[in-house]
């Protein structure tokens, strides 16, 4: 990682001056006024010869970055004597506090670090900072059995004594700059450290700051789970959100366990609003320097508490609703406990919202470290509603608070009525201001729109025969259960929302030969076709009627979307013949729903998972099924469920084509970092077929040709061919930036960064002869001569290295296929008999 010289650090830090107003050392701020630095800096100071003697003095701290700003008076609160360590207190903090601390003697010999503070060179040039590189050795004793840290660094200079040393990777603080070194001979550049165990245990109780115990200090590493970061300050300022009443209780309740406990585990139903309840409280407890991150655990196959990772100043959730994948296990419940410990000591909190469902009152009494809370209700579905709208439509308020709309909303739940406000605003979208209307008309089309209908479709759907009525007002008195083609005819117009009479007798008979599995001609001779009502008279029974170009509609629309919704909700059978019918029979027409819509809806509704996993699946129609899982990928309660079919799919041959559509759209909105793993992993599986890796690749090539996605999907790119150069997605990755604008230069550009070391990668490809068709593209797309003869260079010189003389010349058939003005074959000879030469050389000169 490379360090902009002082930038980083420059807000917390501060030069301690003596009483002639000379800096005599650095300081940095820990917590909100309090500063830590060398005793011997206080020392200088004030020209105080015993360390015993500090205690409540005050010196004068200049900030680094104090653009106009005075010195501020520091009062001396702590002194470790034998560890060169001061603590002060400010009533005027710093800018800025250091991110984190990390214990010193669990760092790896050799791990780096800066130092950057105040510089006293021996030519008397003063700087206000500068920084220096290092490397950390370890801990070693002194002759009177003190601790101390120890490393190298060149650039140490005097002033920096008080400095923080600071990990290049994290920028936590490992220790406390003390002194170095002058020598010329033994030990040159070697410098010496205070402890941070050391500096911890004499901060005052109440400094709130990170502090990593263990050598893994929070990194995250491939086996973490992925996390994606929400904007607190959109969260903080939704307007649309409100404490629920309903609430309440379990509000006080969380906010008691997260002040005990760093983790929280919230039981909710489905639909309860558990994930907002945690993203709100995080916002409005949580200290102002969290960091919102939710978790994606979407690979695993249960959970492990292990693949969380720990970082300071976080504020994770982890959402647990997949019966399949998401139930706790004992061991994940004790992995909360461990990791509860750690959290606390780095000021960090872990959510975990858990479907009621998959949660058993036995797992609370098996926790020490964790606090389990149950939201009972859900928020009150009329105050979401009117609370949407009252910020901008204070017609619709009025509208919804009148008791035909309250009437419809009443036992929603949070995922219900957040779809009746998107009910709401489709209905009301096409009349603009809607200054035209009145309260009273906008409350009668939403009661319209929300109307499920269900004591009129319980009559209609009853069991035939049946006498019993609906008091609904649209009911009529000879109502009674239709007939099984009148069902039919009801859900095809239903759906048709329009059609010609001419057609729907075609039409319902489809759909129904879909439900009996025979054909249509069959279905014809079932029943005598002049022992029913004339199909105008079923219109009425269904009520529909024809208007004067013989096209057939529902008396009321709205009624229509019911019926499809109740069958859909009471008839499983009927979901698959449903869909199948839809499909060969209603086209993307404009003004109506199309059956990838209409299906999508219907399972989103239900948050029904299972439906595309495997009904969808095997109804054939991969069309409506890449849409509907893309749909499910972009609902917030079926996301991560999605996701994971996505996995399980990439390595079924079948549905490879599926993933590879959903990932990249979802890749070219904003569902990155899943998306290019599911490609991924499409890529690697060992079933895939010349026809689906390419269109892997095209898939990247979208990638690079949106000015969105290029960026990313080139960071991306460069991390597969640095950890696994030689796997097929890398080298699909590769085919398309080699074919891509820029050529081969974009990829010859990561050596010159310093990403990827140019000549192992090209061994691994050398060396693997699926991937020298690689190679070919590479030398295709070199657009100018510097990179051609960089490739060439690189390329000769990893099989020398390497010992890949032979694989050079298998690769040489392929290469004589790049026809042009330049022979690659040629010039690797040649490369490759200097360097022959140069061995014979060398071997003679041994023998003589």
């Amino acid at each position: 990682m490379s360090v902009s010289t002082g930038q980083v650090a420059e807000e917390f830090l501060g030069r301690i001056e003596n009483t002639q107003g000379d800096y005599v050392g650095t300081c940095f701020q820990v917590t909100a006024g309090v500063l830590v630095t060398a005793a011997h800096v206080i020392q200088e100071a004030l020209q105080e010869v015993d360390r015993s003697n500090l205690m409540g003095r005050i010196v004068a701290v200049a900030p680094l970055t104090s653009a106009g700003r005075g010195n501020i008076a520091a009062r001396v609160i702590a002194v470790h004597p034998s560890q060169d360590l001061a603590v002060l207190q400010s009533d005027s903090p710093l800018p800025a506090e250091v991110p984190h601390l990390a214990y010193s003697d669990v760092q790896l010999p050799g791990t780096e670090f800066y130092i950057t503070g105040c510089a006293l060179l021996d030519n008397e040039s003063r700087y206000k900072s500068l920084t220096t590189l290092g490397q950390w050795g370890r801990s070693a004793f002194t002759l009177n059995d003190s601790l101390i840290g120890a490393g190298t660094a060149a650039g140490a200079e005097r002033g920096m004594s008080g400095s923080p040393v600071l990990r290049t990777s994290d920028n936590a603080v490992i220790g406390v700059m003390s002194m170095r070194y002058n020598s010329e001979g033994w030990s040159r550049d070697r410098v010496w450290f205070a402890r941070v165990e050391d500096l911890v245990s004499i901060l005052p109780p109440t400094v709130r700051v990170p502090i990593f115990r263990t050598a893994a200090n929070g990194d995250d590493s491939a086996t973490r789970l992925g996390v994606t970061y929400e904007d607190k300050s959109r969260l903080a300022n939704e307007a649309n959100f409100f404490m629920p009443n309903e609430w309440t209780g379990a509000w006080v309740d969380s906010v008691a366990a997260l002040e005990s406990s760093k983790v929280l585990i919230l039981v909710a139903p489905a639909g309860f609003g558990s994930t907002t309840f945690a993203e709100q409280l995080i916002v409005r407890e949580g200290d102002f320097r969290l960091r919102l991150a939710k978790l994606e655990p979407g690979d695993w196959d249960r959970p492990n508490a292990a693949s969380l990772p720990t970082q300071a100043w976080h504020g994770y959730i982890l959402d647990l609703q997949d019966p399949e994948h998401d139930r706790p296990t004992p061991e994940f419940l004790r992995g909360l406990d461990d990791i509860a410990t750690a959290l606390a000591e780095i000021q960090s909190h872990l959510i975990v919202t858990i479907k009621e469902s998959l949660w058993s009152n036995r797992y609370a009494t098996s926790l020490n470290n964790v606090r389990a809370v149950r939201i009972d209700q859900p928020p009150d579905p009329h105050a979401l509603v009117e609370r949407f709208f009252e910020e901008f439509d204070p017609l619709v308020v009025e509208a919804v608070r009148q008791d035909r709309v309250r009437t419809h909303l009443n036992g929603m739940n949070a995922i219900e009525s957040s779809q009746a406000v998107g009910q709401i605003v489709d209905l009301l979208e096409p009349f603009g201001d809607r200054s035209s209307l009145s309260t009273s008309k906008i409350a009668e089309m939403i009661a319209e729109v929300l109307d499920n209908h269900v004591d009129d479709l319980d009559v209609l759907f009853g069991e035939e025969g049946t006498n019993h009525r609906s008091t609904s007002s649209f009911s009529r008195k000879n109502d009674r259960p239709l007939a099984l083609d009148d069902r039919c005819l009801l859900l095809t117009l239903s759906i048709r929302s329009a059609v010609h009479l001419s057609n729907l007798e075609r039409d319902w008979r489809g759909f129904l030969s879909e439900l009996r599995g025979k054909s249509e001609e069959d279905v014809r001779h079932l029943d005598a076709v002049l022992a029913r009502s004339g199909i105008r008279g079923r219109l009425k029974r269904v009520r529909a009627s024809v208007d004067r170009d013989e096209m057939a509609r529902l008396a009321r629309p709205a009624f229509g979307v019911a019926a499809v919704r109740y069958v859909w909700d009471n008839y499983s059978e009927v979901r698959r013949p449903l869909v199948r019918w839809m499909s060969t029979n209603i086209s993307q027409d404009s003004g109506r729903l199309s059956p990838a819509a209409w299906v999508s809806t219907l399972v989103r509704r239900s948050q029904d998972i299972e439906f595309i996993r495997h009904d969808l699946r095997n109804i054939g129609d991969k069309g409506i099924l890449k849409d509907v899982l893309f749909d499910a990928c972009r609902d917030m309660h079926m996301r991560r469920r999605a996701e994971r079919i996505l996995y399980d799919w990439a390595q079924s041959a079948e549905m490879q084509d599926v993933v590879i559509d959903v990932a990249t759209r979802l890749y070219l909105l904003d569902q990155r970092p899943i998306a290019v793993r599911r490609l991924q992993r499409v890529a690697d599986s060992a079933k895939i077929s010349d026809g689906t890796a390419a269109l892997v690749v095209a898939a990247f090539d979208q990638f690079l040709a949106d000015e969105n996605a290029r960026a990313p999907f080139l960071a991306t790119v460069s991390e597969w061919l640095t950890a696994a150069g030689a796997r097929a997605s890398s080298r699909f990755a590769l085919d398309a930036m080699v074919r891509d604008a820029e050529g081969v230069e974009a990829f010859l550009a990561l050596e010159k960064g310093g990403i990827l070391q140019l000549k192992p990668f090209l061994a691994q490809l050398l060396n693997d002869e699926s991937s020298h068709a690689t190679i070919v593209s590479m030398f295709r797309s070199a657009n100018d001569d510097a990179s051609y003869d960089a490739l060439i260079e690189s390329l000769a010189g990893a099989a020398r290295e390497n010992g890949l003389i032979a694989s050079l010349f298998r690769l040489s058939g392929a290469l004589d296929s790049t026809a042009g003005m330049r022979n690659p074959v040629k010039d690797l000879s040649v490369r490759l008999e200097g360097y022959i030469a140069g061995r014979v050389v060398e071997s003679s000169h041994v023998q003589a």
